[in-house]
């Protein structure tokens, strides 16, 4: 499921000798891929707040023997430090989880920190957060300034969270935004599509699907900022 991503980061997202934050690392699978480029004078900082899901990234960095710089943060990231309610939902590979208002479903309660404070000498960032992206990344980019390099955000539309707000952030703050295309006969080929930062969700296709019982559109979106 990740292989065209991993493919696509390998070629586009700066990683030897950087510092860089995976928020929403799951089990682990691009933060391996992460340590195994940024090398020993680069490091890597998995996030993550599932339980069996810290479980899996310890196994890899005991694995990888790279817990000199592969290191792990179980908790949950957003704007503001202080404690939020997860929702959680078992897939095939892994756990995803969500910050929720509701106590629908199984959620726990876990500490969450702002970027800045887990990894403030991050010069990447990976965010994969279902959502919370649109919070996290204003107080990151107010943070650390011009310090990222890159941020490889992957976008979900939600209602009343415009796509173009967020990457109007982005490009005011210096950023050239692109992100993954690929073609019918070689899908597993992504590659460096620009995109300009008055793209709205309208412009971007998306796949049906059904949520709280009601039919409707998913769509995300995997955006490469850098500069």
């Amino acid at each position: 499921m990740l292989e065209p991503q991993v493919r696509w980061y390998r070629q586009s997202v700066p990683m030897k000798g950087e510092v860089i934050a995976d928020v929403g690392a799951n089990v682990g699978d691009i933060s391996q891929l992460f340590a195994e480029r940024c090398g020993r004078k680069g490091k890597v900082v998995s996030i993550e707040p599932v339980p069996a899901n810290i479980k899996a990234i310890e196994t890899k960095i005991r694995r990888a023997k790279a817990a000199k710089w592969w290191k792990l943060k179980r908790c949950a990231c957003s704007h503001e430090d202080g404690r939020v309610n997860m929702k959680v939902i078992k897939a095939s590979w892994g756990t995803n989880s969500a910050i929720t208002a509701d106590d629908e479903g199984t959620t726990i309660d876990v500490p969450c920190y702002r970027l800045s404070k887990i990894v403030p000498d991050a010069t990447v960032v990976k965010l994969d957060v279902e959502g919370h992206e649109y919070d996290i990344l204003p107080d990151a980019l107010a943070s650390f300034g011009g310090q990222v390099r890159c941020y490889a955000i992957e976008f979900h539309a939600l209602d009343g969270r415009p796509l173009e707000s967020a990457l109007a952030q982005l490009a005011e703050a210096g950023y050239e935004l692109v992100t993954a295309g690929h073609r019918r006969d070689t899908p597993n080929d992504w590659f460096d599509v620009p995109i300009e930062p008055t793209l709205t969700w309208d412009d971007v296709p998306g796949t049906k699907s059904v949520r709280d019982g009601v039919p409707g559109l998913f769509k995300m979106l995997h955006v490469l900022a850098r500069r």
